[in-house]
């Protein structure tokens, strides 16, 4: 049996659930093939992750509460003072209820969600799906039965995956940064292997929780591919809530010993450990079939697209992490929903610029303690792409109202430092960390696209009394 529409989606993570809604709003007959809703982002992604990073603020925040008056003693967390239980309960039923919603968008706009793992069967772009089991049309399927699907259009939006090294002794004895939602309970040692964001943010949340943590990093420092302040002032952060940090080194092999697993390193030592974490990147692994289908692959697996996000196969398009472009949650959104107004709408879309207005002006933010919020050029991108000469960089620091009442060793303060470029002083980065500055950053995406200079920023009035303001005055 074959079935036929307009639209066929691989995946429903952001990028392909907002693709088949936007196509179904405009009337077309739409399937969305996955093995389960949601994709990373939902499951074991970005909301999980912000409600175990909620948890871990309520802890930092306690230790701060007699300073307000309040008389009840608190201390810091410690090891086992988390209920694990509940904690992971709560965040599942959340994020149950997304997907929940998900469903229900899915059969109220008639969009025929199919459970399996679907491949490309010929140059057609035709595909063969090997169910998980379901009633689909009325017609009730076993695991494992094959449905063949046609359509008009395919997007492809299957994401990426963690990446475990082949040349490791011991790899798989290791997780991935899915394997942080699967636990039962809360370990007491950890390893982490990387220094990007992923493992910066599970490294600091399961310490502040009271895990002893080690990050291993094979660089000299971390989060390389930031600005220079933000590196040095979140590692300061870690090492204060305990997390030792290993740079230069590499793991080079991994033992089970009875409830532990050992941990060799490149520089000669060695640490035992409950569990290790892999965060040493991600790129796309599922094989969809793509050479029946005439689809290119670029080098690390991505799926090669044009301008309007057209493969080489023209009734395929890509989006999301699988091109491995810019592999953010809201780019993913943005350029799923244009290519669906691109092929249905009635006006043809635009191409997607990835370098527009400057390179890296998409935000990035880092869920830590304190909050990483970026936009636009670091110094050195910025004085390699306009000169030296030609670039201004102005920095400040202050203290959030909330750690104000606090005795001054115990004062926390958010630091901005905002580059810019040309005499006009033209706007072309951001760098915060600090208290709430991953909701601060919003604005100024807005203002970088506009183009807006320093002297913008010096005449706009912003709410008092706010640790926002404090950047913009002229000292």
């Amino acid at each position: 049996m074959s079935l036929n529409y307009d639209l066929i989606v691989l995946g429903s993570g952001p990028a392909g659930a907002i693709a088949a809604l936007a196509a179904a709003k405009f009337g077309k007959r739409v399937a969305i093939v996955c093995p389960r809703i949601g994709g990373t982002c939902i499951n074991v992604g970005c909301i999980p992750k912000k409600i175990m990073w909620e948890a871990a603020s309520l802890s930092k925040a306690m230790p701060y509460a007699p300073y307000f008056g309040i008389r009840k003693p608190v201390s810091t967390v410690e090891y086992g003072d988390i209920n694990w239980d509940v904690l992971a309960s709560k965040r599942d039923e959340v994020t149950g209820r997304i997907n929940t919603h998900y469903e229900q968008e899915y059969a109220d706009q008639g969009v025929d969600v199919i459970y399996g793992y679907g491949k490309f069967i010929n140059e057609e772009a035709d595909i063969q799906v090997s169910l998980s089991g379901q009633t689909i049309r009325g017609k009730t399927y076993k695991k494992d039965d094959k449905l063949d699907l046609s359509a008009s259009y395919v997007i492809i939006a299957v994401g990426n995956q963690a990446v475990i090294p082949q040349n490791v002794l011991g790899a798989e004895l290791g997780g991935i940064s899915d394997t942080f939602f699967s636990w039962h309970e809360q370990p007491r040692t950890v390893a982490i292997v990387g220094g990007g964001y992923i493992g910066t943010e599970l490294a600091q949340m399961l310490s502040i929780f009271g895990t002893k943590v080690t990050v291993i990093t094979k660089g000299n420092s971390l989060l390389t591919r930031f600005d220079d302040s933000i590196q040095e002032r979140l590692t300061a952060a870690l090492k204060e809530d305990g997390v030792e940090i290993v740079t230069n080194a590499t793991v080079s092999a991994i033992k089970q010993l009875d409830n532990l697993k050992e941990v060799k390193i490149s520089n000669g030592t060695s640490l035992q450990v409950e569990s290790v974490i892999w965060a040493i990147g991600r790129k796309p692994q599922i094989n969809l079939g793509y050479s029946s289908a005439n689809i290119k692959l670029g080098d690390s697996g991505e799926v090669i697209i044009d301008d309007f996000h057209q493969t080489t196969n023209l009734k395929v398009y890509a989006s999301g992490d699988i091109i491995n472009k810019i592999n953010l949650t809201p780019v993913g959104l943005q350029t799923g929903a244009r290519i669906s107004r691109h092929l249905f709408g009635k006006k043809k879309i635009a191409k997607y610029d990835y370098d527009q207005p400057y390179p890296s002006a998409i935000p990035a933010v880092i869920f830590s303690h304190p909050e990483v919020a970026t936009l636009g050029l670091s110094s050195k991108e910025a004085e390699d792409k306009f000169g030296k000469d030609n670039v201004k960089v102005y920095e400040q620091a202050f203290p959030s109202s909330f750690y104000i009442v606090a005795p001054q060793d115990k004062q926390k303060k958010n630091y901005y430092k905002y580059i810019t470029a040309g005499k006009d002083e033209k706007i072309v980065g951001l760098h915060l960390i600090g208290d709430n500055v991953t909701e601060e950053i919003q604005g100024y995406v807005l203002a970088l696209k506009l183009g807006a200079t320093r002297r913008d920023l010096l005449d706009t009035i912003f709410v008092h009394p706010t640790v926002a303001e404090w950047k913009h005055h002229d000292f």
